[in-house]
């Protein structure tokens, strides 16, 4: 064995008690810690003691439980500005009630860790929808979206176009099948869901990213992600008051208040799709038999991000916006929906003639409805339903543009957001001829693993139909 002093120790909850016991302490943090494990402060504590004292973690767990994190964090922490502390620490913050705007706002990082609930397994039909305004009006808009929805996906007849265009193979079991029928129905009707459906959002993130964060947001020009921010910091405060105890600089929140009013939301580019880069040829062939004899499923090394990046804008719906924002090694910024980019064609498409004059209808008079509302166009968006457009653009290096298209262009993505992921693929392709990318380029969108595509037990049965 080269190295017979190496040792690794995970902590992960279950070890928690059996440390403490090491170390035989019955002080009431170490009974508290045995009861309920290590807190973000704890963790965060027994890491930063390594910076100045190399010994074993169960060495640092005494000093954990006989002082406490708390007065730690504060003094090194806070007072002292060793931010790297609080990356150590990490908390899950679960957001339950806010709007698909809240939820776009807190995941608008590429530290964002965490889940949001799909719009295929909610019941929009008992699903709160807001209406910031308070006004008739506004009621009258969000109630037509709600009404359209329900009749889309309770239509029987829908379901059986969709099942004559995507007819049952003999070797498909048959409940497979109908979720894969029920999932494409949802990902047709979604696009007539309002922003302001309310939504659940899982954050996972540590101590100091956490007041980052949460410090910029509190100056959103949306008053909700003012209120959600605020609800977020009193929770923090109570459970970690020393963490978050940071003092409130004016000049700073001077200047976020003026980012957040004047540039938050990404300006809007040309609609029309484009693809540029500034990447040397010259340096991609360097790596030529690394592109060349890249396998399936491997992901390019970082380091290539240092080669430039890669710009792409074109235009998507506010539906596919949502998936597409998951990317957080790219610069995905949020744009503001408006009626002027009209309505993604794609969810029209889809419906049946019926169906589909009845929707063209709703649209034109919702357009006008939203037009005249006494509002911002910020506010507005809580009116507009996803199937609108808006002008997109992607920013990132080489692997994380493979990834994404590598991704999105398969047939189990939403087929609005593949369609410009295989028009990003082919684009790509043209300009980096040496990349060799797995990109599915068939125009072919139906795949039955739709139906697979649900959280399971332990015995198997669908957890989330």
């Amino acid at each position: 064995m080269i190295n017979p002093h190496a040792k690794v120790v995970i902590l992960d909850g279950s070890e928690d008690a059996e440390l403490l016991n090491a170390i035989a302490d019955d002080s009431e943090v170490a009974k508290t810690i045995r009861q309920s494990g290590l807190g973000a402060e704890e963790r965060a504590m027994l890491q930063a003691l390594y910076s100045r004292s190399p010994k074993s973690v169960i060495e640092h767990l005494r000093k954990v439980v006989k002082s406490g994190a708390g007065c730690f964090m504060e003094q090194f922490y806070i007072q002292y500005g060793h931010k790297s502390i609080g990356d150590c620490g990490f908390i899950t913050i679960f957001v339950e009630g806010c709007s698909m705007l809240v939820a776009k706002a807190l995941q608008d990082t590429r530290l964002y860790n965490g889940q949001e609930a799909s719009t295929r397994y909610l019941n929009f039909s008992v699903v709160p929808f807001l209406n910031p305004l308070e006004t008739n009006e506004g009621q009258k808009i969000i109630d037509t979206w709600r009404s359209f929805y329900e009749r889309g996906t309770n239509n029987t007849e829908l379901r059986g176009n969709l099942k004559q265009r995507f007819p049952k193979q003999a070797d498909e079991n048959d409940k497979t099948y109908e979720r894969a029928i029920s999932a494409r129905t949802f990902d047709i009707m979604r696009g007539f869901l309002p922003f302001s459906a309310t939504t659940f959002v899982a954050w996972t993130t540590n101590l100091r990213q956490a007041a980052d964060r949460l410090e910029i947001l509190r100056h959103h020009p949306l008053a909700e992600i003012r209120e959600v921010v605020e609800l977020i910091f009193d929770n923090l405060r109570k459970r970690y008051p020393k963490s978050f105890s940071h003092k409130i600089r004016p000049e700073q929140n001077a200047y976020w208040e003026k980012v957040n009013e004047s540039v938050y939301y990404q300006p809007a580019y040309d609609p029309g799709f484009s693809f540029q880069h500034l990447i040397c040829q010259r340096d991609l062939n360097r790596y030529a038999n690394l592109f060349a004899n890249r396998p399936n499923h491997a992901d390019l090394p970082n380091f290539l991000e240092s080669l430039g990046q890669i710009h792409i804008t074109f235009m998507l719906d506010g539906g596919s916006w949502r998936d597409l924002q998951r990317h957080r090694a790219c610069i995905i910024r949020v744009p503001l929906f408006e009626t002027k980019w009209g309505f993604y064609p794609w969810y029209l498409e889809q419906l049946t003639p019926i169906l589909k004059e009845e929707a063209e209808n709703i649209i034109n008079l919702q357009i006008k409805r939203i037009n005249n509302l006494d509002a911002d166009p910020i506010t507005k968006q809580y009116y507009l339903a996803m199937g609108f457009s808006a002008p997109m653009r992607i920013v990132g290096g080489l692997p994380a543009i493979v990834y994404l298209l590598e991704l999105r262009c398969s047939k189990t993505v939403h087929p609005t957001l593949r369609q410009r992921a295989q028009e990003m693929a082919k684009a790509f392709i043209t300009a980096f001829p040496i990349i060799k990318i797995y990109a599915d380029l068939n125009p072919h969108d139906w795949d039955i693993k739709r139906g697979t595509q649900t959280i399971t037990d332990a015995d198997g049965r669908a957890i989330s139909d």
